[in-house]
């Protein structure tokens, strides 16, 4: 009788490993699904409000020489304007390392995903599944950290700006 229980007891622990290790498989996942669209969706504003300051910018310049009878001075300043708020927006919210900073979640989340499917030894015990789910939050810490320091960063910089413009008023 003591050998069934403790058979069953084993099964159990299987089982708490098994579902231990699914959860956080799909917690990896999903993790990097979301931190992979966050990356895009950074990437692309950076792109775009790139290509908006190129574009408007090369405008305002063949606009001036050509002198078309509607690019008037106020034409020309408006695209100068836009084209610099574009450059402005896009290095100020520091959409470029945002960006990497998503990549950097997606690609440690995927490792780890692929750590937990193919790298751990057979049998896989509780302790090999916890040590993955700790360097995941440790690497999220980490990362945590540097983003804060992104932000740190930005909010420096127009502080900085800021100050320096009411200063010289």
């Amino acid at each position: 009788m003591l050998a069934g229980r403790e058979g069953a007891i084993m099964c159990d622990e299987a089982n708490e490993i098994k579902a231990r290790r699914a959860a956080l498989k799909t917690n990896l996942e999903e993790e990097a699904r979301r931190a992979g669209r966050q990356a895009f969706w950074h990437e692309g504003m950076a792109q775009v409000l790139f290509y908006t300051s190129i574009v408007l910018g090369a405008l305002a310049i063949i606009f001036g020489l050509a002198r078309f009878s509607f690019a008037t001075p106020e034409v020309i300043s408006g695209l100068v304007a836009i084209a610099t708020l574009a450059t402005f927006i896009s290095r100020e919210s520091k959409l470029r390392a945002k960006a990497n900073w998503f990549y950097a979640v997606h690609d440690a989340a995927r490792e780890l995903s692929a750590k937990l499917e193919f790298e751990l030894p057979i049998p896989v015990t509780a302790e090999h599944v916890a040590s993955i789910s700790k360097e995941w939050s440790d690497r999220r810490k980490e990362l945590g950290r540097k983003m804060e320091a992104i932000h740190e960063a930005a909010s420096s910089r127009l502080n900085t700006s800021k100050s320096g413009s009411l200063s010289s008023k």
